[in-house]
């Protein structure tokens, strides 16, 4: 979560993250993406979601939810729409697997 939305302190998560990702069992879960006194926007965490993904893959990509935490800036259903409008573009199988697939398979969920 790069709480610093400075243009220097996301270069350094952003290599931070790319590091992190060339360990192939290394997975992302994006969450918590709120600013303090900062309402949750998708213009706010678009770059930093598909950042995340591109760094992992969609196949090791999930999006998940902090709350109650989270509903300090947004509403649950204003999170989750704005992940699905930033994933707008991606297949229905990509969409699938971060919202639900990738959850299933890499906590065993049965």
């Amino acid at each position: 979560m790069p709480s610093d939305r400075g243009a220097e302190a996301i270069a350094g998560w952003q290599r931070a993250i790319t590091t992190l990702a060339q360990c192939p069992n290394a997975v992302i879960k994006i969450s918590g993406l709120g600013q303090r006194g900062q309402p949750w926007t998708v213009g706010a965490n678009r770059a930093i979601v598909l950042a995340a993904i591109e760094a992992f893959g969609v196949e090791r990509a999930l999006f998940a939810s902090n709350f109650p935490v989270d509903g300090l800036c947004a509403s649950f259903d204003t999170i989750f729409s704005g992940f699905r409008q930033i994933v707008a573009d991606f297949s229905a199988g990509e969409q699938r697997a971060l919202f639900h697939d990738n959850a299933v398979r890499l906590y065993a969920i049965a």
